[in-house]
């Protein structure tokens, strides 16, 4: 007795983490890494959560999960389960992944319950299933093409989803971190480059592209070849048109950049050439000079209460400059005017009785 109920407890013991099993097998290429083992697999093998199931060369199984829902992995492929828990009275989830070639879903019982619960992701792109099936293949890069196929009683009903009653089509999103897009209509597809970038916009493709079996290959049939070269022609001409702005920005800046160099070198000569003026016009004044005008540079000058005020008259300008101090003993602070207007106040000389006042004389 003893023994028959320990029989019994490693009987279920072996299947109490089971959650689904390969219905079929073509070929022999296909193994189930399980932790640090590796099992063979063959129709009745058991799939556990955490398993990582590859398929190689001229091979192919189904596998049945516990809430009916079925993948269908085709040769050179890898489905990593992350977890799987069905209970049809209470919470349920699924999380999968496709690390390479092509995988066909079917959603089941879990799906049927909340569809926030089937999380099927590839290395680009996540996909949310609501109620139906689709296929996804991934190529070398984690580039993903995803195609929304039709739930039909048969099969080889797929291509006639017209006919009422024969096929039912649900809804997926296929979403990166860059966009989201949902397709609810047979036979069309999207395919991911990048993780950050959007999918491209869906195509309808050939219904034959998957076989009367759910096999075959999605990588890139012309229909989405032909949308992905599109995009990538779009993105090479923003990337051109991105590249010709900031050319141009850069341009511009250099360019102005020289404007600026050159009315600064302008300004510099100008300013070089105008101090030379000044120098003459203010340098000390010959004994001859000083005789004719005592008041040179300036044309008059004199002292009223002890101000002392200077006037010159430049003729070329038409313009009376008149200088004088704020205070008796003041000879570094002055106020300015040119033709009887006041240009400014307290303007700062050098203590030695020189003021420049050619800014005020253009």
């Amino acid at each position: 007795m003893k023994f028959i109920c320990l029989l019994f407890f490693f009987l279920f013991s072996t299947n109490v983490f089971a959650i689904g099993k390969i219905t079929e097998v073509q070929g022999s290429a296909v193994e189930i890494k399980r932790g640090k083992n590796t099992i063979k697999g063959s129709t009745g093998t058991t799939i556990e959560s955490n398993d990582v199931v590859s398929v190689g060369s001229a091979s192919k199984i189904t596998i049945t999960f516990e809430d009916s829902s079925t993948a269908k992995i085709s040769e050179n492929s890898k489905l990593i389960i992350d977890d799987f828990v069905y209970d049809p009275n209470g919470r349920s989830k699924s999380s999968m992944r496709v690390g390479l070639g092509t995988v066909r879903m079917a959603s089941g019982g879990i799906a049927k319950q909340d569809s926030k619960n089937v999380n099927i992701r590839t290395p680009t792109a996540a996909i949310a299933v609501r109620g139906t099936d689709f296929a996804m293949t991934v190529d070398e890069l984690g580039r993903s093409t995803v195609v929304l196929l039709p739930t039909c009683k048969n099969d080889q009903d797929a291509q006639r989803v017209e006919l009422p009653g024969n096929c039912t089509c649900g809804k997926i999103d296929v979403a990166t971190s860059a966009g989201v897009v949902s397709m609810e209509s047979p036979f069309y597809a999207t395919h991911v480059s990048a993780a950050q970038e959007t999918p491209t916009i869906p195509v309808r493709v050939d219904p034959t592209i998957m076989n009367v079996s759910g096999e075959g290959s999605l990588n890139k049939p012309h229909q989405v070849a032909k949308v992905v070269a599109e995009h990538q022609e779009k993105k090479e001409s923003h990337k051109d048109r991105s590249k010709a702005s900031a050319d141009e920005q850069k341009a511009a800046k250099d360019s102005g950049k020289e404007v600026d160099k050159k009315k600064a070198e302008s300004e510099n000569d100008a300013i070089k050439k105008a101090s030379a003026g000044e120098l003459s016009e203010i340098k000390v004044a010959t004994a001859e000079e000083t005789k004719i005008n005592p008041c040179w540079p300036f044309t008059s000058c004199g002292t009223e209460k002890g101000f002392n005020w200077y006037e010159h008259i430049d003729p070329l300008r038409g313009n009376t400059i008149h200088v004088s101090t704020l205070e008796t003993n003041d000879n570094t602070t002055y106020n300015i005017s040119v033709n009887n207007v006041d240009i400014s106040q307290k303007i700062v000389g050098s203590g030695t009785n020189h003021v420049t006042i050619r800014q005020w004389n253009r």
